[in-house]
């Protein structure tokens, strides 16, 4: 346990989807250690003559914090953003983002810090995808954002169209 199970990856994560693909989903778990990462990339790929992709889900998490300082650093962007959808097709909706650090026996600790999340839903031509939920939980800690979060819905460009729903936003601080 502790400092040894820590996650750092300084290069960059893509998941994303080819032309009109849905992207692949992202985990990064720990049981007791800090998680550092940069840019996460896992967007839906812009549909041609076809609706966009979905965005894949990220999760980084600490499933046990036995001590302080489990922290969860996100230094990069993490965008998970649907795709474009073509004329009469729809955009893709955007993944769902979770930064959590959790602990079970109220004996550890963690912060959280991000730079920028987006989940925005792809515009479409028919309807806009929906933006992704984001959620950020640091335990007995401090979260800290270096940026924007944004979970917006897509636009429709055909005339009559629907565009997306955004997303809820979740802060929270589990002690």
């Amino acid at each position: 346990t502790g400092a040894s199970n820590a996650v750092n990856l300084t290069g960059s994560l893509n998941t994303s989807g080819a032309a009109g693909g849905n992207a692949g989903n992202v985990l990064i778990t720990t049981t007791d250690g800090a998680i550092a990462v940069n840019t996460i990339t896992a967007t839906g790929g812009n549909g041609t003559g076809a609706a966009g992709g979905v965005g894949g889900t990220v999760t980084l998490r600490v499933t046990e914090a036995d001590a302080a300082a489990r922290n969860i650093t996100a230094n990069g962007l993490i965008n998970t953003s649907g795709g474009t959808g073509d004329t009469g097709f729809a955009g893709g909706n955007g993944g769902a983002v979770l930064v959590e650090v959790l602990d079970s026996n109220a004996n550890g600790a963690g912060n959280v810090a991000v730079a920028a999340i987006t989940t925005n839903g792809g515009a479409g031509g028919t309807l806009g995808g929906n933006g992704g939920t984001i959620t950020l939980t640091p335990n007995d800690g401090t979260l800290t954002l270096n940026g924007n979060l944004t979970a917006t819905g897509g636009n429709a460009a055909d005339g009559g169209g629907t565009g997306g729903n955004g997303a809820a936003l979740t802060l929270t601080n589990a002690i």
